[in-house]
């Protein structure tokens, strides 16, 4: 398939590639190379980026729906406003990647790096994100609504009225986490760690603790429920 006048094939060379706006629906990308292409406004719908390199690429807005991003490279790339509902980036890679505003409902990212990310605004609904690596990461306001966060660790991440209602956190790290003014109404707060963590005006309301570390170091009581602010 050729767009743009470049061949969109598996392990193509397509670096520093001018395909803004290009329909690459269904396209077959597997490892292929689009380090510091742009690729604002591109239909990738359903795209087969496995194993592709996109660092330094340009991909604000761009539509991956669907896509298949398994063990990726997008360091610092650029994902502003990109719609990535219910992508598959298991084991992708994106330290240093802007996800500000993007959309990742049902998002597969179990076992992805995503340390020192900026995903302010982003909404991560229903995401998977099992064994995630979001340390020093930037979530303000932030939507993990039903999320599973199960053995993630986000320490030191700022989380600053993030929207984690009935989100699964069993095993998940937020040692030194900013959770204030989180929402973390009916979450499974199952040996989660919040040692350290800034928790001013979190709401745990109907909140599941099973061994639960909390920011003083105290641990919670089996299956306690309660509405707590812990600083």
């Amino acid at each position: 398939m050729i767009v743009n006048g470049y061949s969109i094939e598996a392990n193509a060379d397509l670096t520093n590639a001018d395909l803004r706006g290009a329909d690459l629906t269904d396209a077959d990308l597997v490892g292929a190379v689009l380090e510091g292409a742009n690729l604002t406004d591109a239909n990738l719908t359903r795209a087969n980026l496995t194993d592709a390199h996109l660092k330094d690429a340009d991909l604000t807005r761009a539509n991956l729906t669907a896509a298949y991003l398994m063990d990726a490279d997008l360091h610092c790339a650029n994902l502003t406003d990109a719609i990535l509902i219910g992508a598959d980036l298991t084991r992708a890679h994106l330290r240093d990647a802007n996800l500000s505003g993007s959309n990742l409902t049902d998002a597969g990212l179990a076992s992805t790096g995503l340390y020192n990310a900026i995903l302010i605004g982003a909404d991560l609904t229903r995401a998977e994100l099992t064994k995630a690596n979001v340390t020093d990461a930037d979530l303000t306001r932030a939507n993990l609504t039903e999320a599973t966060l199960t053995e993630a660790d986000f320490r030191n991440s700022n989380l600053y009225r993030c929207r984690l209602a009935h989100a699964v956190l069993t095993r998940t790290g937020f040692s030194y986490a900013n959770l204030a003014w989180a929402n973390l109404i009916g979450a499974d707060l199952d040996g989660t760690i919040l040692f350290g963590a800034d928790l001013t005006g979190a709401d745990f309301s109907r909140a599941e603790w099973s061994g639960t570390m909390m920011g003083d170091g105290s641990l919670k009581p089996v299956t306690k429920q309660l509405l707590l602010t812990d600083d």
